[in-house]
């Protein structure tokens, strides 16, 4: 049995950073809360969303339920509703309702077999740990390039840069960040594959961890009791 309820706001959070990674997606929501873990099909783009009882209005979860959905239908009952509106969610007899306001709609589920099914999140032996200060700035810069198609990110002892590959006319960004390492290296990135990752940012502060030859890992807070974790592989 599951009874919960969110304000609108976290929830379209949720959809716009999980919709930039894929469309088919499994919700598991246990009495801790809700865990979604989604890979884009190429395996290129990891999105792990962690939102624990507190960020609901109200939340009740007997046991674990894990639900595979197409994350259009939800996003479709959220259209008219504004920030300040919430949402109920039901699961119980296998049946999986959202409803607000007068709007009521059961959402079709998919079969579990079918879907990629990541278990846990990756680990990999990251050699630096550093935070910039407003996620924004990773989307201006990202904005600027256009259509450049694919920047490096040169990590050295005491900093970082974020540089277009045309040395005549390069865009280069340098974020104001604490970062010690003993590596100097670059790796190499596709513009609309770190857009999409950093999707469902704002302006809060975004940790970023790393190292040669692994992909990069982002994870920042959009909302009270939400964690937001992005793994994004390097251009080969």
């Amino acid at each position: 049995m599951l009874e919960a309820t969110m304000s609108v706001g976290p929830l379209k959070t949720i959809l716009k950073g999980l919709q930039a990674v894929g469309e088919e997606s499994i919700l598991e929501f246990s009495p801790d809360g809700l865990l979604i873990r989604l890979v884009d099909t190429n395996r290129v783009k990891v999105l792990q969303v962690s939102a624990d009882s507190d960020a609901f209005d109200s939340y009740q979860c007997e046991g674990t339920h894990r639900l595979g959905v197409m994350l259009s239908r939800i996003k479709d009952i959220t259209k008219s509703l504004t920030t300040k509106d919430t949402i109920d969610m039901k699961y119980s007899d296998s049946k999986f309702i959202m409803s607000a306001k007068d709007m009521e709609r059961t959402i079709k589920l998919l079969r579990l077999e079918l879907l990629y099914d990541l278990k846990s999140m990756p680990s990999y032996d990251f050699t630096f740990n550093t935070e910039i200060e407003s996620s924004k700035e990773i989307r201006d810069y990202l904005k600027t390039l256009d259509k450049i198609p694919v920047f490096q990110i040169a990590v050295k002892e005491n900093g970082m840069a974020w540089e277009t590959l045309e040395k005549e006319e390069q865009i280069s960004w340098k974020p104001t960040l604490d970062l010690k390492t003993e590596d100097d290296f670059s790796l190499l990135f596709t513009t609309q594959h770190m857009s999409d990752i950093v999707a469902a940012t704002s302006k809060e502060s975004i940790k970023v961890r790393g190292a040669d030859g692994l992909p990069l890992e982002f994870q920042w807070t959009p909302h009270e009791g939400i964690q937001m974790t992005g793994l994004i592989a390097p251009r080969v």
